[in-house]
């Protein structure tokens, strides 16, 4: 029973590692390779291992993580929805939107509209 919490707690480690590399390098291009190598782990290996770990996988993961992000930006700053998009990683404007109305179900002008802290 021991051996394998400690195993558990290795791997806890070491895609801990990716999450902090997501929360460091969110707002640029991050790779799987890049990530993987970070946590001393073959890119396959990594990849089962943070979805054993997360629940989720690393594109999953880094997508949610980045749309967190845009809406703590949207609702608490006058920044304008494409500069929200380009500061959190995405290149791409209209995946940006489509994304956000994915995860949250309204578009980010939305979101801003809804928002009574915005002036």
């Amino acid at each position: 029973m021991t051996q394998m919490r400690e195993g558990s707690d290795r791997q806890a480690l070491r895609t801990s590692r990716a999450v902090s590399y997501i929360a460091e390098h969110y707002a640029g291009r991050i790779l799987l390779s890049d990530v993987a190598a970070a946590c001393r782990l073959s890119a396959s290996q990594f990849c089962r291992t943070f979805r054993k770990e997360h629940q989720a996988s690393f594109g999953q993961y880094l997508l949610r993580y980045r749309m967190a992000r845009a809406r703590e930006r949207l609702v608490s700053s006058d920044a304008l929805v494409k500069e929200v998009a380009y500061e959190v990683g995405f290149n791409d404007l209209s995946y940006f939107t489509r994304s956000f109305r994915r995860a949250f179900g309204v578009c980010p002008s939305a979101m801003i509209n809804a928002c009574p802290t915005r002036s």
